[in-house]
């Protein structure tokens, strides 16, 4: 092999990707390089479903645990820190980017745009939305009225006199610096959202609540990130206002059951993803990955 294969394997979360990512990387000799905004910060274990010691173990991981809760990390520090990783690691090596977080896997891919740093604060994001489709009515096709993180930068962007949906068009046009392979995991939204509320009352029941209150008296500073990570967030609601916290899990299953739906929206609009369902993923990739990797 002339350059090292790398694949994406994406889909919502909660449909298997880590399961699936392991076994792959197990049989294939993969290396898994972490593609969740959340699982880069140290602490964040139960609410990130993070891979566990015994996971770690087996396969190497790279870009778990890179920063504490209080410290900003953007899609460009991820971008910076993965090509670290594919250049160090060696030409003859075999790499599975495993994550929802769509824009992390785009910053890598394409070059990054000669713009200002830097994200507005915002505290009415209703407001702040309608605001910025005035600007820029455009963003109403790419932006979804709940995607938090890219109002602030869309705000940020048309505060610094920049139109965004021009500027992320031609993102999208550009050629990718990378050959990568994409895999997906496709899940029956009745199922994904069986395995969602599963997955939120296992989290409880771990200890998210304690782990929340842990992170926060640790790292006090902590508590705007955590307002924007699911489940997190809901335990501090819950903190707040301890009404809440006999629906804990049915909240968190439901901002998660959201969010996964805006993952699939994202996703779908890649062509070159190979869908596969979980039970018949791990074969149609390895075929893939045996295909692609055969020496000619």
């Amino acid at each position: 092999m002339s350059q090292p294969f790398i694949a994406f394997l994406v889909g919502p979360t909660a449909s298997g990707k880590s399961k699936i990512a392991l076994e792959l990387a197990q049989k294939h000799s993969m290396e898994i390089i972490n593609a969740d905004r959340m699982q880069v910060y140290r602490h964040l274990t139960i609410g990130t479903a993070k891979p566990s010691s015994e996971d770690f173990a087996l396969v190497p991981h790279h870009l778990f645990d890179l920063i504490d809760p209080d410290q900003s990390f953007s899609a460009m520090d991820y971008a910076t820190m993965a090509r670290e990783v594919l250049n160090d690691q060696g030409q003859e090596k075999k790499y599975l980017f495993v994550g929802g977080s769509g824009f992390y896997l785009k910053a890598l891919l394409y070059p990054p745009q000669d713009l200002p740093k830097g994200v507005a604060h915002i505290e009415d994001y209703v407001q702040a939305y309608r605001k910025i489709l005035e600007k820029d009515p455009e963003l109403k096709s790419t932006i979804h009225e709940n995607d938090h993180y890219r109002i602030q930068r869309a705000f940020f962007l048309v505060s610094q006199g920049y139109t965004p949906s021009q500027l992320w068009k031609q993102a999208a046009d550009q050629k990718p610096r990378l050959q990568v392979h994409w895999f997906g995991i496709q899940t029956p939204r009745p199922q994904l959202l069986t395995a969602i509320a599963h997955r939120s009352q296992t989290m409880v029941d771990q200890g998210l609540m304690e782990e929340t209150q842990k992170v926060l008296e640790q790292f006090p500073a902590s508590k705007p990130q955590l307002e924007k990570i699911i489940g997190y967030k809901q335990c501090l609601d819950a903190i707040e206002n301890s009404s809440s916290m006999s629906n804990l899990v049915q909240e968190i299953a439901r901002a998660t059951g959201k969010y996964a739906k805006q993952q699939m929206t994202w996703f779908k609009r890649n062509p070159e993803i190979l869908w596969s369902s979980l039970e018949h993923a791990q074969d149609s990739f390895s075929c893939y990955i045996e295909k692609e990797t055969r020496p000619s």
